[in-house]
């Protein structure tokens, strides 16, 4: 019998040590002698850092090492000022390295238990081959190995491939699938434990070839539509992303190469994600907006002074964001003098110059001055339990088991009129007191609920199986009264499928009148006020299993917008539901709700994510309270060099930037793709002349369209 004795924080802190002194031992290696200050500088720099780590291991202070470590140059991204270029566009994929070529070592052991086929459940790792396969929700992860142990995909859900299978992962062993399984690793599965073999540099060699060639794809597709970008800059990030990726050819891995290759990843990921951004066409009102929680980081936005909400404010500016939508609680509390909701405590003590205390005024008129639009974010039936001024435990939804609906907040009995009225009398005093452009809905759903899925069943066998909520004393007295009903509901619900049927349009009916109620309310104090409601992305699930029949509000004309909840890091599902989206409701007014780092920090998803958001009505992020890191603001301040206005500006404003951007595109991209000089074009344009007759004489079909469709 062998033991074996483990001490994970010494293990811990002599990684930092050993990254330290390889570091060391590198500087002998150095010629260039201001890159070798550079680093000296930095290294005695930290060592109050390693006093400090031997002390009190801190996994944080382990990454600042390294990032700190790593010698980003990244001058030629920090450098770059949006234009627009002409050359030909021709680059070649890069061929993926061959797996037999792979170095393959063990490198993860996963002993717990391995389920094989059936239902996955919670922090349960699931085996599905051809034997036992069946479809999974997506609240899971996967890798799909094929028949040589290879992993040839790795998704929120995959496809099972011939001959290999699937490991299927929930909460714990997602987060396990997701960390220790890579593309291209190699799997053995030995009495029932799994072993997890790599070739790290080989890996990251393909992973990142795959990530190159389809952004190729994407370049290459934009150029040979024709579409006006700056494609000498697209050619030479390509380029700079194939030097790099080929440093990967490294053979002997240490502690310093690995390093490396760390670095190697960050400056990858950069180029990429800004050759997306690069792609974003400019159009000044497309909804390029952000979700703020004010006082939730306040180390990154300081909401206590007006120069910190004019700086909060100018850096949206300069990322391109034209619409915030804004949280009206801090800390559960509400943000200004309610009937309904406590004043958030804190703003007696900040003082905001002009605005005196009042940080709602503050933030909405110094936004206006820069012409983004503001949204007030109300989480209507979120039930706010301890900031209402007259508590009333009524008004909390309760499940069938007769406990509070509580998923990672409670709701608001939807049914109950006197809340509806008490949620009314708020609105009434927000679209009062303030001037928001926009007004949004969101938690305007019920709890999720399976009772739809036994509305052909006689009758539910035990109570357990049923997930409902609205059985308050009072909703479930309405609901009887309504229907002349005697009894129990819950016994009833349990064995009556007719009463289920009505239940649930009974609380979908009170959920469509407080809206129809609420917007038609606001629209009488302020008739060009616009209603967004935040929405669950699948329709189909969203309104059998949360009453949430985003469609019906639309065609009813109680919303204006919807803000689609987009939350995945899987692109392959992003697409297929914009797609969805773009063939259902291409007449409605739709913003995808972007945040895939609610699973993965990878900002190449993020930024993939908002270039083919752009493609339909815009993006809004989810939320400033992750979207706050320098990389990713400086890329979406290059992205653009004319201002972004908004959805709602003036046309004739809309049209001088559009014209503006017009003048560089011919100037910059199609004088230099065409061989002409367009001097009696621009100048009309700059002119405000007869353009119109000009474009419409153009030989170059594609121009002429895209010129059309910017000043139409």
């Amino acid at each position: 019998t062998v033991y074996v004795y483990k001490n994970d924080m010494l293990k811990k802190y002599n990684q930092v040590y050993l990254m330290f002194y390889e570091y060391l031992s590198y500087l002998d290696t150095i010629n260039d002698i201001d890159l070798y200050n550079q680093l000296v500088t930095k290294l005695n720099d930290l060592i109050e850092s390693l006093d400090y780590i031997y002390l009190e291991y801190d996994e944080n202070i382990k990454n600042v090492l390294i990032e700190t470590l790593s010698v980003e140059t990244n001058d030629f991204l920090d450098e770059h000022i949006h234009q627009y270029s002409y050359i030909k566009y021709q680059q070649q994929d890069l061929e993926l390295e061959d797996v037999s070529n792979f170095n393959y070592e063990l490198a993860v052991t996963y002993t717990d238990k391995l389920y094989i086929g059936g239902f996955r459940q919670a922090d349960t790792l699931v085996y599905y081959d051809a034997l036992n396969y069946r479809t999974r929700n997506t609240t899971g992860f996967e890798v799909a190995v094929d028949k040589n142990g290879i992993v040839i995909q790795k998704d929120i859900l995959v496809d099972l491939p011939d001959g290999g299978f699937i490991l299927s992962g929930h909460t714990s062993t997602k987060t396990f699938l997701i960390e220790n399984v890579n593309m291209y690793d190699k799997i053995e599965i030995i009495d029932g434990a799994i072993y997890i073999y790599k070739d790290y540099l080989k890996m990251l060699y393909n992973y990142y070839v795959e990530l190159r060639n389809d952004l190729n794809d994407e370049i290459t597709y934009e150029f040979r539509k024709e579409i006006p970008h700056d494609y000498q800059y697209l050619n030479e990030l390509i380029e700079q992303i194939d030097i790099l990726i080929n440093c990967f050819k490294e053979e002997d891995l240490t502690i310093f190469t690995m390093n490396q290759s760390f670095k190697i990843t960050n400056q990858i990921n950069s180029f990429i994600a800004t050759s997306y951004a690069q792609l974003i066409e400019y159009d000044p009102s497309l909804s390029r907006g952000i979700w703020y929680y004010p006082f939730s980081k306040p180390g990154i936005y300081d909401d206590t002074t007006l120069e910190g909400v004019i700086k909060t404010i100018t850096n949206f500016k300069e990322m391109g964001i034209n619409e915030i939508i804004i949280s009206l609680f801090a800390e559960d509390e509400c943000l200004f003098d309610s009937s309904m909701y406590k004043k958030y405590h804190k703003l007696e003590n900040y003082d905001y110059g002009k605005y005196g205390n009042d940080y709602l005024k503050c933030f909405i008129e110094e936004c206006h001055k820069q012409n983004i639009l503001v949204n007030a974010f109300t989480q209507t039936f979120h039930g706010y339990v301890t900031s209402m001024k007259e508590p009333n435990e009524e008004y909390y939804q309760k499940n069938y088991q007769d406990e509070l609906s509580k998923g990672n907040i409670y709701y608001y009995d939807i049914c109950n009129d006197n809340l509806q009225n008490e949620l009314l009398n708020w609105y009434s005093e927000l679209i009062s007191l303030y001037d928001f452009d926009k007004i949004e809905y969101d938690i305007i759903r019920y709890p999720s609920s399976n009772l739809h899925i036994y509305l052909e069943t006689d009758k539910v066998l035990a109570d357990k199986e049923i997930t409902d909520h609205g059985y308050t004393t009072y909703t479930m007295n309405k609901f009887m009264k309504r229907y002349n009903l005697e009894g129990d509901l819950r016994t009833l619900i349990k064995e009556n499928k007719e009463i289920r049927a009505l239940w649930l349009n009974f609380k979908e009916e009170a959920l469509i009148n407080f809206i129809t109620n609420c917007t038609k309310m606001m629209k009488e104090i302020k008739p060009n006020i616009i209603i967004t409601a935040a929405v669950f992305n699948n329709y189909d699930n969203a309104k059998k299993s949360y009453l949430q029949d985003y469609r019906k509000w639309l065609d009813l004309k109680i919303v204006d917008q919807l803000d689609v909840m987009l939350y995945t890091s899987s692109n392959i599902e992003f697409n297929k539901v914009i797609a969805t989206f773009n063939d259902l409701y291409k007449n409605y007014n739709i913003r995808i709700g972007v945040s895939p780092r609610l699973d993965d920090l990878n900002i190449v998803t993020d930024i993939y994510q908002l270039y083919k958001s752009s493609k339909n009505d815009g993006y809004i992020i989810y939320s400033s309270s992750l979207y706050y890191d320098d990389r990713f603001t400086n890329i979406l301040k290059s992205n653009h060099h004319l201002p972004y206005l908004n959805d709602l500006s003036e046309k004739n404003k809309l049209l001088q930037l559009n014209i503006q951007d017009i003048i560089d595109m011919i100037k910059y991209y199609y004088s230099v793709k065409n061989n002409t000089f367009y001097d009696n074009l621009i100048s009309e344009l700059e002119n405000d002349g007869n353009y119109l007759k000009l474009i419409n004489n153009l030989d170059d079909e594609s121009m002429k369209q895209n010129l059309l469709d910017k000043v139409s």
